[in-house]
């Protein structure tokens, strides 16, 4: 909707090229933060206090905005992918060699799989009423 709201504001100056553009670095943030749930989601589960799971959120994001333009963001998950979408929109924006990406999306990966598996494991406990 932000896409289109751009497009009819300012149709005059922004080419079907952006558009599209914006609309892939947009859906590529989409994809890639929800694959940040399972990790709050597990936050959420184990701790059983959403108040831990908001200051979490906010230290996550504010580790974001102090290692954005590091060479080794790609260890912080959401700093990762702020950086890989914007490589989308904008190549300058990106890690300089390629390598540095194909590590963020394996460790991006490996905390999706482990926050699933941890997920899976705590189902599976006994739960005792109190």
């Amino acid at each position: 909707m932000t896409i289109l709201t751009l497009w009819v504001s300012f149709y005059d100056r922004i080419s079907g090229a952006d558009l599209t553009q914006m609309a892939l670095t947009s859906g590529a943030s989409i994809i890639l933060f929800l694959t940040l749930v399972p990790l709050a989601s597990l936050v959420a589960y184990v701790t059983r206090n959403i108040i831990t799971v908001i200051v979490l959120g906010v230290t996550s994001f504010f580790a974001t905005t102090i290692v954005l333009g590091a060479d080794f963001s790609y260890i912080v998950p959401t700093s990762f992918i702020y950086r890989f979408c914007m490589f989308i929109f904008d190549p300058d924006t990106g890690y300089e060699n390629e390598l540095s990406n194909w590590i963020g999306i394996g460790l991006l990966i490996i905390y999706t799989l482990l926050a699933l598996f941890l997920l899976f494991m705590q189902s599976k406990r006994t739960r005792v009423s109190s």
